[in-house]
């Protein structure tokens, strides 16, 4: 609901009736925001504190001591770590989508109101549109084998990575 939630504050601004729909919506964007960060911030010390809880106890020797953490023991934390950077690029993602409404609906080049304002209404109905097949795509659900397929390749992936900075 990112591009819906830039439409609505551009949109609530300048062309309601009610005055009041413009410091609304800026209210929920704002709120959505604050949400999404909050979020991240949980994900990551979630993964944290999971990541260590695995390592203490697959790895019960490496605790207190400097060093390198074997590969074994950071394989079942690839899982934590996608979810949370997925987290982090879902943020960002809405991020950017924020500031390419901003610089749409504000674009020096167009100087009338009306065409700003249909800027603004096409960016709702396309963010109603990918909202709206997005919830059509979280019914069906990837199926399991696909994710541990992908698990595989983020694991052959890490793996790989560490034995080349071995080697360096």
């Amino acid at each position: 609901p990112a591009m819906v939630a830039e439409a609505n504050y551009f949109l609530g601004y300048r062309n309601s009736v009610v005055k009041w729909r413009g410091p609304l919506s800026n209210l929920k964007r704002k709120m959505l925001k604050l949400r999404r960060k909050a979020s991240m911030y949980k994900s990551i010390l979630h993964t944290v504190k999971e990541s260590l809880g695995i390592i203490s106890s697959e790895c019960p020797e490496n605790i207190g001591r400097k060093g390198e953490v074997p590969m074994a023991c950071l394989s079942n934390t690839i899982p934590l770590i996608l979810e949370m950077a997925w987290t982090i690029n879902y943020l960002d993602i809405t991020t950017t989508l924020s500031g390419a409404c901003k610089k749409l609906f504000y674009d020096a080049k167009v100087s009338s109101k009306e065409e700003r304002l249909r800027r603004a209404q096409a960016v709702h109905i396309l963010g109603t549109q990918f909202y709206l097949v997005g919830l059509q795509k979280e019914g069906n659900a990837t199926d399991p084998s696909s994710i541990d397929e992908i698990k595989d390749r983020a694991s052959a992936a890490f793996a790989e990575s560490v034995k080349r900075s071995n080697e360096d």
